[in-house]
């Protein structure tokens, strides 16, 4: 998610990087939620990132 031209992520957006096998299908809509497990490290943009290792849709 692009919050602005200067930042990818803001307090309260989070950054998840998840590989195509782990993906969800089909793809959470607006509005539905989404729980990634994994560990955390800087992407390149500086941003803190989580290298999903598990994602899970819904509440």
């Amino acid at each position: 998610m692009l919050l602005s031209r200067q930042s990818v992520t803001a307090p309260g957006i989070s950054v998840i990087d998840v590989a195509p096998e782990l993906r969800p299908h089909p793809l959470p809509g607006a509005g539905e939620t989404l729980s990634a497990a994994g560990l955390v490290y800087r992407g390149s943009h500086g941003q803190r990132q989580i290298q999903a290792t598990e994602v899970a849709v819904g509440g």
